[in-house]
């Protein structure tokens, strides 16, 4: 039997709160949990309100869901999704947030680079 098990992590920018990545987990085997999927949320503050700028998911085996959606992004390109650059090198697909770049291999490893000092 498959016993399904669907969790969360985030993390997220703490100063300005302009973005925010959640993590999913399900069950990949007897008391083991896989990474899943990556979805994304970018904010941007215009006139000192906080307006949502882009939100999408990143799949297993590379697959973007925008609403329901699904696009790709070709291995040695980038692509404007919902005006964050993300990129494709043939190994790990790239979000760059503008505060925060993700980086996914399709599988199960996910990094979220900063600068220093941020929060």
């Amino acid at each position: 039997s498959f016993e399904a098990v669907v969790s969360t992590q985030s993390t997220g920018d703490c100063s300005a709160y302009s973005w925010y990545v959640y993590g999913r987990f399900d069950s990949c085997g007897e008391g083991s949990a896989c990474l899943a999927a990556l979805t994304v949320f970018k904010y941007d503050v215009v006139g000192g309100v906080r307006q949502s700028t882009a939100m999408y998911e990143i799949k297993r085996g590379f697959a973007i869901n925008m609403n329901g959606n699904m696009v790709g992004v070709p291995e040695g390109t980038s692509a404007d999704i919902q005006g964050t650059t993300v990129s494709f090198d043939g190994i790990l697909m790239r979000a760059d947030l503008g505060g925060a770049v993700v980086e996914w291999d399709g599988l199960g490893f996910a990094r979220i680079k900063v600068s220093v000092g941020a929060r």
